[in-house]
């Protein structure tokens, strides 16, 4: 066990886990061998109920039939299916003799939520990239436009509606937010402010929804790409943004569990020169392909060091399933 807490100690995200937390992971944690070619997942599967690491070996991530990825030691996959409650969206594959740690969801579930680990969570969302000779490139949820990651149309309500009926609401229509009106801006209630301002504050489920929304909420144009959206959400520290029309009329909402989603990564080569880039002018050269991150970090005044941390998380992590 102590072999396994230090080695999961030694990379993210349980890096900034305390010693007794990590003691009580590794205690549960069970030790997965597999042999070449053997799926540890298949594409479609799930939602998986655990989050593996790869401790020796390595990891093929597949996408119909497409070997587009290998993950080596310390890295973490799974975790996107875990938490977004969808359907893996690749095939994990031993790529040789491999030994995986495999963490169950209840255990690593509140880890991955806290607000330190969950930009880790959400940066792992990186740019997909098709083989070689590939006449499709795979779906990428950082580089499609906002509009098209929203998954439900927006639920609205009135500020003066019981918050007991909001909630009912968004269980019916499974809806992890909902608006409110203001007359131009937006109000906006997440899943999250009914468990912290409602349930664990005592607040009476009978007082109206205006009592505990955000407002006026941050919105973003639907012609936005989803890796600038992402980017907003880690400034701000929010998990829901609206999506307006060009008309200003509100699409829907979409959360980080819709970028958590992707189906696909940058090959392990191209990763790691981007992760040991010390300048903007070290990235360019060592990665063209991401120029369009890198100049995001840059436009919106990041210090070098601030992106290349942000790269190194982003693309040097694993795909959550």
């Amino acid at each position: 066990m102590d072999d396994i807490a230090g080695f999961l100690g030694s990379h993210p995200p349980f890096d900034v886990v305390d010693a007794g937390e990590l003691a009580r992971i590794a205690a549960v944690t069970e030790t997965e061998v597999s042999a070449r070619g053997k799926a540890i997942f298949p594409q479609g599967a799930g939602p998986v109920e655990f989050v593996w690491v790869v401790r020796s070996g390595s990891v093929e991530v597949v996408h119909d039939g497409r070997v587009l990825d290998l993950l080596g030691p310390g890295e973490l996959f799974g975790h996107a299916s875990m938490i977004s409650g969808l359907p893996t969206g690749f095939e994990a594959r031993a790529g040789e003799d491999t030994v995986c740690y495999r963490i169950p969801s209840y255990v690593i579930r509140p880890l991955l939520v806290r607000p330190d680990v969950l930009r880790f969570v959400a940066r792992s969302i990186v740019a997909g990239t098709a083989p070689a000779g590939s006449a499709e490139p795979v779906s990428d949820p950082v580089q499609s436009r906002v509009a098209a990651l929203i998954r439900l149309p927006p639920l609205v309500c009135q500020g003066s509606e019981p918050i007991r009926e909001a909630a009912r609401r968004m269980t019916e229509q499974g809806a992890s937010a909902v608006l409110v009106p203001l007359g131009g801006p937006f109000g906006i209630v997440t899943d999250r402010d009914l468990r912290t301002r409602v349930i664990a504050a005592g607040l009476s489920p009978d007082g109206p929804v205006s009592a505990i929304m955000t407002a006026p909420a941050y919105t973003v144009a639907a012609d936005r790409l989803g890796g600038d959206v992402l980017l907003d959400m880690l400034e701000r520290n929010v998990h829901h943004i609206p999506v307006l029309s060009a008309a200003g009329e509100v699409l829907g909402v979409v959360d980080d569990g819709d970028l958590v989603a992707a189906e696909s990564r940058k090959p392990l080569l191209l990763r790691r020169a981007i992760a040991l880039a010390e300048s903007q002018a070290d990235l360019a050269a060592a990665a063209p392909a991401s120029g369009r991150w890198s100049s995001r970090c840059t436009t919106r005044g990041w210090r070098p060091s601030m992106w290349r941390r942000s790269v190194r998380s982003c693309w040097t992590r694993s795909p959550g399933g």
